[in-house]
């Protein structure tokens, strides 16, 4: 059948085509299942492998890469993630959790500041989560990883250790 239509070609019956119902039907079927296959949501999620004590050299924290394999030459991501920590040793000290996409740390990070207060048994403990999106362009494996690590003033001390269980990422792309 020689008609499509403009954006997605869906095949059409035209005037010089015999009259074949079933056909047309079966042919319009497969391309409407095509372009919905290509064009489905993907999801991955990743969670921080084991209990992890941050350093000063922003790291990769294990377990949270998710990798998406994209359709199509463009698409557009959400991701949201959660650092949750515990402070272990007293400080003026601050936690960095930002994304990463393909290699490029993203702007947005989530940030946790305990104050210089004690630690001792039932040390404070904190999260926070912070959400970004983006457009993907290229086909293939997309790449999305957490990275981590502690920031204090010079002179300054504290250790705080990110929690197995509620750091994690989360991510939905939408291929275009």
């Amino acid at each position: 059948m020689p008609g499509t239509t403009a954006n997605f070609a869906f095949p059409y019956q035209t005037d010089s085509d015999a009259p074949n119902g079933p056909l047309l039907g079966q042919q319009l079927a497969e391309a409407v299942d095509a372009a919905m296959l290509v064009r489905r949501p993907l999801v991955g999620n990743g969670a921080l492998s084991s209990l992890y004590t941050l350093t000063n050299t922003q790291t990769d924290l294990a377990g949270t890469t998710v990798t998406i394999n994209v359709p199509t030459s463009a698409a557009v991501y959400f991701a949201s993630w959660t650092m949750a920590g515990q402070l272990m040793t007293a400080g003026n000290i601050t936690a960095i959790c930002q994304l990463v996409v393909d290699t490029v740390a993203q702007t947005a990070q989530a940030i946790w500041n305990p104050g210089n207060v004690a630690a001792a048994s039932g040390s404070p403990r904190g999260g926070k989560s912070q959400q970004t999106s983006g457009l993907l362009s290229g086909s293939g494996n997309h790449v999305f990883k957490l990275q981590a690590q502690r920031v204090y003033p010079t002179g300054s001390t504290g250790d705080i250790r990110l929690d197995n269980v509620h750091t994690n990422l989360s991510v939905l792309v939408i291929p275009l």
